[in-house]
């Protein structure tokens, strides 16, 4: 599953090192992995920079389902100086993990010092930005079946194995991930792999998954683009 989280999850965006120098203003926390930092229903109103470790970002529906939106590491900064009540926001540790929490007091004091790090901390904010209006723009006119062949055929492309006129892709590939990289339900990929199982496209052989025959996963792939 590291590839997949290399490559299809959104990790990190861009990092701001520059803040570490500041963490003695800041508020220092520890967390085990699992340990939860900030909870739906708990606010933070701060600047969060991950000193190390790693942590899993996510926010919550009106209907209580957990939402994935990134992975974050070492340097990354996560924005909840504005909390929206419409959409909880979920942090918890998948490592053993370190942050520094930052005010907007604490922040201008760090600008007033260094007015370079404003600029940082506008570009990492305009990068998580950017990313989330295209996945916006996809999800809002890519159907169900689109976006998951769209990943099948990246597999394809990109670590594929050409064997008997098929192509196995050797890579864990369960559902839940494939949820939260194309960001649809669990029961939704089940019912599109499903049928793409019975339209003899996709099969699994142990761990691999078996791309019958990559033409027509294009062809299907391009029939559902024109809908």
């Amino acid at each position: 599953m590291d590839y997949l989280e290399r490559n299809y999850l959104p990790e990190n965006f861009y990092g701001i090192p520059a803040l570490i120098d500041y963490s003695n203003l800041g508020e220092m926390c520890t967390f085990k992995k699992g340990d939860p930092i900030i909870l739906p229903g708990q606010y933070l109103k701060k600047l969060l920079l991950i000193i190390d470790g790693k942590v899993k970002v996510s926010r919550l529906s009106s209907s209580g389902r957990e939402h994935f939106q990134y992975f974050a590491e070492k340097n990354a900064i996560i924005n909840e100086l504005f909390p929206s009540e419409d959409s909880p926001l979920q942090i918890i540790a998948t490592r053993n993990t370190q942050t520094c929490m930052f005010t907007s007091g604490q922040l201008l004091q760090i600008i007033s010092n260094d007015n370079t790090i404003a600029l940082e901390i506008l570009k990492g904010l305009s990068q998580k930005s950017n990313y989330f209006e295209e996945k916006l723009v996809e999800r809002t006119y890519d159907t169900a079946t689109t976006r998951i062949c769209h990943l099948i055929r990246n597999l394809v492309l990109q670590v594929g194995v050409y064997e008997d006129g098929k192509c196995l892709i050797d890579i864990p590939l369960p559902q839940n991930y494939i949820s939260q990289i194309t960001g649809l339900h669990f029961i939704t990929v089940c019912n599109v792999i499903k049928k793409l199982k019975n339209e003899k496209i996709l099969g699994k052989d142990g761990k691999k998954l078996i791309v019958y025959d990559v033409e027509k996963l294009n062809k299907y792939l391009m029939l559902y683009e024109e809908e």
